[in-house]
């Protein structure tokens, strides 16, 4: 009884970390297993080494950006059937509430974007416009849409531009982008505008 409620709780805390860094139940246990077996394993920011080992558990430590963010204990049988672990966590996953993300009072950078963050601000340069298409809404009303590529100096995002916006700015100009929110499309982050208060200004490039 007790290994069973050992094994729930390893579980529940695995689906915090692939909620709280974007990850999905595949990657997190195949990072798991690839760790276990080399004693490490890292993938830009995202990184994890054992720290212990023994014929039942295997402890971890998990670094985010150069920084140890959590050490947790895994019963070895949660990645000797990596495909049942994979299938529970989805279920808890699908059957968490969304998680709050804590607003900011400063510009967010692009690499501090996550799924969920709302009301955002950040400044950011126009490297890319794709052509304009015509979308129609649920209502049936047709609408311009194009998708922009801005980038700051920790990454690139795609920007969602609406009818008049898309005129508004050009590559190469440096904006400031006022309540947007971070959604995502095919597993790919992108900003949105809100619909009342989204704001584009054209900002000087000092200004970043």
């Amino acid at each position: 009884m007790r290994a069973s409620l050992n094994h729930q709780r390893n579980l529940i805390y695995l689906s915090k970390i692939i909620s709280k860094y974007d990850l999905s139940p595949e990657k997190i246990v195949d990072y798991l297993i690839r760790a276990r077996k080399k004693g490490q394993f890292s993938l830009e920011k995202f990184e994890l080494k054992v720290r212990e080992k023994t014929d039942e558990f295997t402890t971890f430590t998990l670094i985010y950006d150069g920084n140890i963010v959590s050490q947790f204990r895994l019963e070895n049988k949660l990645l000797d059937y990596p495909e049942s672990s994979k299938h529970k966590l989805q279920e808890l996953i699908l059957r968490m509430p969304p998680r709050k993300e804590k607003q900011k009072d400063t510009d967010y950078k692009i690499s501090e974007l996550r799924k969920g963050l709302k009301s955002i601000k950040l400044k950011a340069k126009v490297i890319e416009k794709s052509p304009i298409k015509e979308v129609y809404s649920r209502s049936g009303r047709k609408l311009k849409l194009s998708n922009a590529i801005v980038s700051d100096e920790t990454g690139e995002i795609k920007l969602t531009l609406w009818n008049d916006q898309i005129s508004f700015v050009s590559e190469g100009d440096f904006i400031q982008i006022n309540n947007a929110n971070v959604k995502t499309f095919r597993g790919e982050k992108m900003l949105n505008l809100s619909s009342r208060t989204g704001k584009i200004e054209i900002i000087e490039k000092e200004e970043i």
